[in-house]
């Protein structure tokens, strides 16, 4: 009898350790900068949703996707972020948000997490390997992550002789 209970505990035990733990998104980041007639032009959203999960058995991710309002874009020119929200550049009205969801994910050394995503913007969707960083801070995770993307793959400001079609990306975000 006694052994029975052990190994209904043991097995309870067990399943414990793998289950996810949900962490709950404290800020986020998302800044972008594109090259326009030779110059910098630096921007970001301001309204991101972020969740993610960790797996607590390997302490590894298991969830981590983002989302965000192409209405919330700012670069410092209002004239400019109402142009960036017609249809020849984001297209807001049919076209809100900005996904991202994980797809794959292994840890590096220290750090750094080899991932890759699916980017969806305007209704194209697109792998991307994004080199991400993970960190611990007392009770916090933070994210980071540094890339690049290329805005005609998404259908965003068509052929220009002045406008780059590099974007740099930089994400950052911290869960608790």
């Amino acid at each position: 009898m006694k052994s029975s209970y052990f190994t209904v505990i043991f097995i309870v035990l067990c399943s414990c350790s793998a289950i996810a733990q949900k962490l709950v998104l404290e800020e986020a980041t998302v800044n972008f900068k594109v090259k326009n007639a030779g110059f910098w032009v630096n921007g970001y959203f301001d309204e991101v949703k972020a969740e993610m999960e960790l797996q607590q058995s390997k302490c590894r991710i298991k969830k981590l996707n983002g989302k965000l309002k192409v209405a919330s874009i700012h670069t410092g020119i209002s004239l400019r972020d109402e142009h960036l929200k017609n249809d020849d550049y984001f297209d807001i009205e049919q076209y809100p948000e900005i996904s991202l969801e994980l797809l794959y994910c292994e840890a590096q050394n220290g750090k750094s997490l080899d991932t890759v995503f699916k980017l969806i913007i305007k209704n194209v969707e697109r792998e991307i390997h994004i080199p991400l960083t993970m960190e611990r801070d007392l009770n916090r995770i933070l994210i980071s992550a540094d890339f690049e993307i290329n805005r005609q793959d998404f259908g965003i400001g068509g052929d220009s002789l002045t406008l780059a079609n590099e974007v740099l990306v930089n994400i950052a975000a911290s869960f608790k």
